[in-house]
């Protein structure tokens, strides 16, 4: 499966994960979903995380890749604002959902 994946052309990778940290990266609950996320993400022009606020300070087993990977983070408005300025600070755009509003919060350029 993970050398499939390398063949393929993502133009956007959409991905969860178990938990998130700035010092840990994204991780997951087993090796195998790790692996396979880290080589899906290799390919991928534009990586996108969407994880909830129950996510943040939680490190699972594995990791997938630093934060640093990610261009943007899609999450909702029960995250804690210092886990986002951590985000913001790393380089990653930053979008809050909560039903149908949408909070768009995007790195000043320096």
């Amino acid at each position: 499966m993970e050398n499939a994946l390398a063949s393929y052309n993502i133009k956007k990778a959409f991905i969860s994960c178990k938990g998130v940290t700035l010092e840990e990266g994204i991780t997951e609950s087993t090796e195998v979903q790790a692996r396979v996320k880290a080589e899906l993400l290799r390919g991928a022009k534009e990586i996108i995380l969407l994880a909830d606020h129950d996510k943040f300070g939680t490190a699972a087993l594995a990791t997938v890749a630093p934060v640093t990977a990610v261009h943007k983070l899609i999450t909702d408005m029960g995250t804690p604002l210092e886990e986002l300025e951590k985000f913001r600070r790393a380089g990653v755009e930053v979008v809050v959902v909560s039903g149908e509003q949408r909070v768009v919060c995007r790195q000043a350029v320096e």
